[in-house]
């Protein structure tokens, strides 16, 4: 029997209330917003936002399934798996910590943001997956931009089947002034056309140790020779467009220590470079060095 009030009335209680309604409301409130719960994917609400609303999934997908990509090993899958592909390796990333390096550097140049390192570790992906090329050993995040290395280039060449050599011309003595400016020649063993591509450095644009400032004008040629000899994405030349002015103090300014520290590794480094390497008759690592 129920509770009775001070005449032998039985009294019914009624159901606590949460913000103002009853726990029963609150219930049906919640189940009704779970049934319309939008599970689409997230592309079709953001097309359907657009006004897209003939937007159709589904079609896209078959579509992907039906465009190829080639990737490195002289693969091809599918637009649709590749895009899986990349889903996987950024996972890997983060599992591996790759992230946690990839956040420092762009941290370091003070170009970090969530969105930008979700797009950075997708780029990264994309260059791993169709190129082979290593994250943050081949390429790295530089001012917003993602670039390939020399050791990058030299590797993705390597990997190609392609037979090469490298030979250097200088154009400019800089033995007075200190200003060099070199020609990289890249020639096939095949008779294709060479390619060739001119590096320039002086003390306003390398901010290193002046004693191999005519071998950075080395490097830089046979970096943009690289990079139009086999083409992967953005490499060092890009890099080189940010500024070097005359009279300007780097030194005191941390985004030029940046800057010139990272156009080195970007160069890899090496204090030795082949002049007048002939065409090798193999493509094993040291007849193409």
């Amino acid at each position: 029997m129920g509770k009775q009030d001070m005449f032998g009335n039985e009294v019914v209680e009624e159901e606590p209330k949460k913000n103002g309604k009853k726990k029963a409301e609150v219930k049906e409130e919640a189940k009704e917003k779970k049934e319309k719960k939008d599970d689409r994917p997230l592309i079709v609400r953001f097309a359907n936002s657009l006004g897209l609303d003939d937007f159709d999934y589904e079609a896209i997908k078959e579509v992907e399934k039906g465009i190829s990509v080639r990737i490195s090993g002289d693969q091809e899958v599918s637009l649709y798996a590749f895009k899986g592909m990349i889903v996987k390796k950024m996972y890997e990333y983060v599992t591996m910590r790759v992230h946690k390096e990839v956040e420092k550097k762009m941290r370091d140049q003070g170009d970090f943001s969530e969105d930008a390192l979700r797009f950075t570790l997708m780029q990264l992906a994309e260059k791993e997956i169709k190129y082979g090329l290593q994250p943050m050993i081949h390429v790295i995040p530089l001012k917003g931009n993602l670039y390939v290395n020399i050791s990058g280039y030299r590797f993705y060449a390597r990997n190609t089947g392609v037979k090469y050599g490298v030979s250097f011309e200088c154009l400019k003595d800089g033995s007075t002034d200190n200003k060099w400016r070199y020609r990289c020649t890249i020639s096939f063993a095949d008779g294709s056309p060479s390619i060739s591509a001119e590096g320039y450095a002086s003390p306003q644009s390398y901010k290193g140790n002046i004693e191999y400032i005519a071998n950075m004008a080395m490097k830089r040629a046979e970096m943009h020779a690289y990079s139009r000899a086999f083409p992967i994405g953005a490499s060092v030349e890009e890099a080189e467009m940010i500024p070097f002015e005359e009279g300007v103090n780097y030194s005191a300014q941390p985004i030029g220590n940046v800057i010139a520290e990272s156009i080195d590794e970007l160069l890899g480094g090496q204090k030795e470079v082949v002049i007048n390497a002939s065409v090798p008759e193999d493509t094993s690592e040291e007849a193409t060095e």
